[in-house]
């Protein structure tokens, strides 16, 4: 009688796909250490940029007509995006907070997604 069993088999790990993993550990760890650094900067000015985009929203969030009563030269979408971000132009420590797992996400998806 055969002691081993044809269908359990343990196979050796693949170099390539622990590199492969710990990599994208690692990825992840930095990106959540250099997210999280700029979340404790959440209620304080590091930026006039962000705060002009965010007051963007909010005068579109209450019935400002964009470049017509309120205005920056850039783009819709930017401050589109901010509306939804900061919950209706509500919270800017909240739209801080989604931009920064927005960009945490997109970088891990072009990091795995390179060569």
């Amino acid at each position: 009688m055969n002691s081993s069993n044809p269908a359990v088999r343990i196979r050796a790990a693949d170099p390539a796909s622990i590199g492969s993993i710990a990599s994208s550990v690692l990825l992840c760890v930095a990106l959540v250490l250099t997210y999280s650094a700029r979340l404790l900067v959440v209620n304080n000015q590091t930026d006039w940029d962000e705060e002009l985009y965010f007051l963007i929203a909010r005068g579109w969030s209450h019935g400002q007509i964009p470049y017509r009563d309120i205005f920056d030269h850039k783009a819709p979408m930017v401050y589109l995006l901010d509306l939804i971000f900061s919950g209706g132009g509500v919270s800017l420590p909240l739209m801080r907070i989604v931009w920064c797992f927005v960009l945490a996400l997109s970088t891990y998806a072009l990091v795995v997604s390179l060569p």
